[in-house]
């Protein structure tokens, strides 16, 4: 609010308290003008008009009842609390008024249900007012919906606060609330990550606070436990069908924001938990074999030269079905997402390219001969379908994926070369043309010369406009000279060709590769989080009992691999690993790291080994298999015949556990990945951190905290240094009192003498 602004407000306040007697205080004054609506949130009072509230409640043997009867508010569910706290009031005023009417007023709601911190929340009371509120308040007043909107204080948050302070705020509201106030759905089954996702300015830091302080506490198995598996099915199913509307609503989100919001950790892991569930990855994998057996008709079924090798009927038949599936896919997208998002997606029109060119298949005779416009539908069907065979791998490993994103993402970006291309290629065209013998016994004479070169060798092209321009795109990146037409043109031309355009489009790619992989990330995870939108409408159609998306609470809250991670072995642990190992799994740990001698049985050992190693030591056994196998521990490096001794059965080990992740991962391909066991799916799906990517906003990172950190020592010694001197002052004031004392000792002391 301007200064400006405040001064009028201030000037209205204080004419309001004078001409309306029954209002003995300034308190009263500015309670009414809230209740009434002229003064809001959007509002400020000068901080000389809250001394004078501060200065009004201050006098001895007054209490808050004297301020407690609502109807000198201009709203009698409101009390002075509820009232000032709209209007940002500071701490100081708000102690003073929890002090004389106690700390349920901090929890007492009016009528619409709004308790202080709601009140605080959408008044954009500052963070030290909403902590000293929460401090009192507690969970229960967090939780406390609204009865009109059934909105709990994050609620109002999400949507009220303007302040910079917000990201701060959130934390504060979800450590009293916890889980319970993240997933809490008001009475439009909007959760407060969907009221911010709704905002019309959107508070991206919010959003993101509060993914990441979600992901902190479901990985923390002590607040998940405080949830019921078996909790009321309508709950369940209101909170999944309100977080399904939020996943779509980050669809809707502007690339950027969308992007820092695919970034937290929680929105990966969500995303990949969503992606490897039965239903939706049986899909995409129909997708890629229905692609494979596209790719298979149009490579090696078809021959437009000799019979073909698969019967004709079989091949329209497969395409038919092929064509079926395409269509059905197009239409589930279309119905999933706007029209606008659909054509603006180009792998969508390299989807319907795809199933022109299947339609044009189908609608031929493959038995006859084929023309050459087939030939040519065939080239261009034969090379799609191979380039959408790579976008249908793209959505199954993730450094193919910023490969083909990065790829047409440059194509994009190369739009202007092509344009500059296509228009010096037209230039030199016209050059070639005008610049040619135009001898009639040449171009009339075409026939007498045996090839084509040997007629482009003498000029012929420059006959026709239509010649040169062939001859210029054909010629695009050669350099040949011909006898017809000056020298100096076919030089500069291929000298602007391949020195000066091929030189900058080499410089472009190179410049903007960097740029296009960071994008290419973010587009993967975008397109992640359109496959998991569009494949989740079965969850609406099918029975809950065949789809996975979600099936309770538990599956967004809870970490899916929480007491499943396997540990280096050839390492130290970290203290979380010992914090958490069972009795059983200490026994051994106790023993492998040297805290105890009893070597466990080899039983044991191995039991261990295969539970709890990394995949690494165990498909290809290292010191670690041969000092579990021998009874050594961590520590120990065999010697080479005791490394001859268990040879063997590494090779054993090796050969047959690459043996059963062969066949599991085959019979995974086969089956659409019902056979893969969900530990297998998650480890083929996941994608890790790129670290180095990091190195640099890490940095950053690191400096402001540096920076922040040096602002408070500042500030801290600065306050030391206050509390130094009032401490000084206060001793010198105590020993000149004392001095003074005993002077007057003295002089009664020598008076009586006298």
């Amino acid at each position: 609010m301007s200064t400006t602004r405040s001064d009028d407000l201030r000037v209205s306040i204080s004419d309001y308290h004078a001409s309306n007697s029954q209002y003995d205080s300034m308190l009263s004054s500015i309670c009414c003008m809230v209740n009434t609506g002229r003064l809001t949130e959007y509002d400020s009072v000068l901080e000389k008009d809250w001394t004078v509230v501060l200065n009004e409640l201050k006098p001895e043997g007054r209490t808050m009842n004297d301020y407690n009867t609502k109807k000198r508010y201009g709203n009698e569910n409101r009390s002075a609390l509820m009232s000032i706290l709209v209007c940002n009031p500071p701490l100081e005023v708000v102690k003073t008024l929890v002090e004389l009417g106690g700390e349920n007023t901090v929890t007492e709601v009016g009528n619409c249900g709004f308790n202080a911190i709601h009140y605080a929340c959408w008044g954009n009371a500052s963070l030290e007012v909403i902590t000293y509120l929460l401090e009192i308040g507690g969970r229960d007043a967090v939780l406390q919906p609204s009865l009109r909107g059934g909105a709990n204080p994050l609620h109002n948050a999400c949507l009220r606060y303007k302040s910079n302070s917000l990201p701060d705020v959130i934390r504060l509201l979800i450590k009293v609330g916890g889980l319970d106030v993240i997933t809490a759905t008001d009475n439009n089954d909007e959760t407060p990550l969907h009221s911010l996702l709704l905002c019309h300015e959107l508070k991206v830091d919010g959003i993101v606070t509060i993914l990441d302080e979600w992901y902190k506490l479901k990985n923390n198995r002590d607040t998940t436990e405080t949830f019921n598996p078996d909790e009321d099915p309508a709950v369940i199913v209101k909170f999944n069908k309100s977080f399904k509307e939020t996943i779509r609503q980050i669809l809707k989100t502007p690339y950027d924001a969308r992007n820092q919001i695919l970034q937290t950790q929680f929105m990966k892991e969500y995303l990949t938990d969503r992606f490897i569930e039965t239903l939706p990855l049986a899909i995409l994998f129909m997708d890629l074999y229905i692609q494979i057996m596209t790719v298979c008709v149009f490579s090696l079924f078809i021959n437009p030269n000799s019979p073909n090798t698969i019967d004709s009927t079989a091949i329209h038949a497969i395409l038919i079905i092929c064509l079926i599936w395409r269509l059905s896919r197009e239409m589930l997208q279309v119905v999933t997402t706007s029209l606008g998002a659909y054509l603006s997606d180009s792998s969508n029109w390299f989807d319907l390219v795809q199933s022109v060119l299947i339609i044009l298949t189908i609608c031929t005779n493959l038995d006859n001969p084929l023309s050459t416009a087939f030939h040519q539908v065939l080239i261009l069907a034969t090379f799609f379908s191979w380039f959408e065979l790579m976008l249908e791998l793209h959505n199954f490993v993730y450094d193919l994926a910023l490969f083909v994103v990065a790829m047409i993402k440059i194509l994009k970006r190369l739009q202007n070369f092509f344009i500059t291309t296509l228009i010096s290629i037209s230039a030199f065209a016209h050059v070639y043309y005008i610049a040619g013998p135009n001898e009639a016994e040449i171009c009339n004479n075409s026939d007498e010369y045996t090839t084509k070169e040997e007629f482009n060798s003498v000029g012929g092209f420059t006959c026709t406009r239509l010649k040169a321009y062939e001859y210029s795109f054909f010629n695009l990146f050669a350099f040949e000279i011909s006898s017809g037409v000056p020298p100096l043109i076919p030089f500069v031309y291929a000298c602007f060709m391949l020195i000066l355009l091929l030189n900058i489009i080499i410089a472009v790619i190179c410049k903007e590769f960097d740029d296009v992989v960071n994008e290419s990330e973010l587009t993967f995870w975008s397109d992640r989080l359109v496959i998991v939108n569009e494949l989740g409408i079965f969850s609406g159609i099918l029975p809950s009992t065949f789809t996975e998306i979600p099936k309770s609470k538990n599956s967004i809250l809870e970490s899916s691999d929480e007491g499943d991670k396997r540990i280096d072995m050839d390492r130290f642990l970290d203290n979380t690993i010992w914090d958490n190992i069972t009795e059983e799994d200490a026994t051994f740990l106790h023993w492998w790291y040297g805290k105890n001698n009893e070597t466990p049985s080899r039983v044991v050992r191995l039991n261990f080994f295969f539970r709890k190693s990394k995949f690494k030591d165990i498909f290809v056994p290292t010191n670690v298999f041969e000092n579990v196998l021998l009874g050594y521990k961590r520590s120990h490096r065999a010697t080479k015949f005791e490394k001859v001794m268990v040879f063997p059965f590494s090779i054993i080990v090796m050969a047959a556990f690459n043996t059963a992740y062969a066949i599991v991962l085959i019979s995974g391909c086969v089956t659409f990945g019902l056979l893969w066991p969900e530990s297998m799916k998650k480890r083929l799906f996941t994608v890790k951190s790129e670290e180095k990517k990091r190195i640099i906003p890490d940095e950053e990172k690191n400096s402001k905290k540096i920076t922040e950190t040096l602002k408070d020592i500042s500030s801290k010694m600065k306050d030391d240094d206050n509390d130094l001197k009032e401490m000084i002052k206060k001793i010198l004031e105590k020993n000149n009192d004392e001095i003074k004392k005993e002077i007057k000792d003295e002089i009664k002391r020598l008076v009586l003498r006298e």
